[in-house]
């Protein structure tokens, strides 16, 4: 089974895509002419498989391939798709919970993480995600995912405070 797929076949559309990254650090595929095209990268999964099943889209949004598989890349295209990939994603180790607050319709968590003091909002409607492994998992207003490895390991006032969040 082919797991690089592409778009409709046109003229512009390669049939196994080739992708770099400028300078800058934004993702390229190069069309059938030889131009390169810079591209947006599209998680058709972002929860459950987020390093899988890629679109990759124009600014207009069209798409010119779905990467269902990036091992099954060139090393150099694999490379780049996985470093634009890292770089459009921010992701937030908590590590300790100090206060939740209700304000108006959005729920304002102050938290630690690996990498420092946080606060994030969420509507109050949402709920952070608990998997089976133990890990919990909040997306902020922003898309900036915060993730509870394993809950159990949280400081018992963490806990207490995230009680009623994930119960």
């Amino acid at each position: 089974m082919n797991t690089v797929n592409t778009a409709p076949q046109n003229e512009s559309t390669p049939t196994d895509p080739c992708l770099r990254r400028g300078e800058e650090g934004r993702l390229f595929i190069r069309k059938e002419s030889g131009a390169w095209l810079p591209v947006l990268i599209r998680p058709c999964f972002p929860w459950t498989l987020a390093e899988r099943f890629l679109s990759l889209r124009d600014e207009e949004n069209n798409e010119h391939a779905l990467v269902a598989d990036p091992q099954e890349l060139s090393a150099e295209s694999r490379e780049a798709l996985l470093g634009a990939l890292a770089d459009t994603r921010f992701t937030f180790e908590i590590v300790g919970v100090d206060k939740v607050e209700t304000d108006f319709e959005l729920r304002v968590w102050r938290v630690r993480t690996v990498q420092g003091e946080r606060t994030f909002c969420t509507k109050t409607d949402d709920w952070p995600d608990r998997y089976d492994d133990g890990r919990v998992v909040f997306r902020d207003l922003g898309g900036d995912l915060f993730v509870i490895p394993d809950l159990e390991k949280l400081d018992s006032r963490s806990r207490r405070i995230l009680w009623s969040f994930v119960a």
